[in-house]
């Protein structure tokens, strides 16, 4: 028996939220939690990684429940973190702040997102924000692209979580159903675009 609805239950994830992330629809999502379809082996490995979950734990092969493990994120999307905590091997846990471009250590100490080689983010700490997984799309390609992801850079997780998502790019900007704009002039300032996978 597939453990789908548990896990994302577990995460305390909306099916709205789930549906983004993947991007997918709820009706998808629904249907892989009520067993009429079934996801790609590529959207199983995703739903794991979203739910810090094993993909033996989402198919049922395993009746424990194991938290995966913590997963490395790209550089280039720290800004979109401000304020979260991250998890660099060399140095131990840091707060992002995306204003600075730099991560902040309990000893005071600073280090500029340069000086960083790697960081993970822990399975259970973005349970109400998933972090994108990919390296932002260059400014020059935005307008190769009709839709975006994008994740807006904001130190209140409140505005993030109510603007970030799907856009449609249009001339010079990208705008979403609600009439939500972000100008291509504040790239890289105020938010970041991903590609969008299905």
């Amino acid at each position: 028996m597939r453990r789908f609805k548990e896990a994302r239950i577990r995460k305390r994830l909306k099916l709205t939220v789930v549906a983004q992330t993947l991007g997918v629809t709820q009706p998808t999502i629904s249907s892989w939690e009520s067993e009429r379809k079934s996801p790609s082996l590529d959207m199983v490995v995703k739903m794991a990684e979203l739910y810090g979950v094993t993909t033996d734990y989402l198919l049922g092969r395993n009746t424990e429940f194991t938290p995966g493990r913590t997963s490395p994120i790209p550089s280039e999307i720290l800004p979109t973190l401000d304020g979260k905590p991250v998890w660099i091997p060399e140095h131990g846990w840091a707060l992002v702040n995306g204003t600075s471009n730099s991560l902040l250590f309990a000893d005071g100490k600073h280090i500029s997102f340069e000086e960083v080689k790697s960081q993970q983010l822990g399975p259970e700490l973005f349970a109400d924000f998933p972090a994108p997984s990919s390296i932002p799309i260059s400014f020059a390609k935005l307008p190769s692209y009709s839709t975006i992801w994008i994740e807006p850079i904001s130190k209140d997780s409140e505005i993030r979580q109510a603007l970030r998502g799907r856009y449609q790019v249009k001339h010079g900007y990208a705008e979403n159903n609600c009439g939500n704009r972000f100008s291509f002039s504040s790239y890289e300032a105020t938010w970041l675009a991903f590609e969008i996978t299905e």
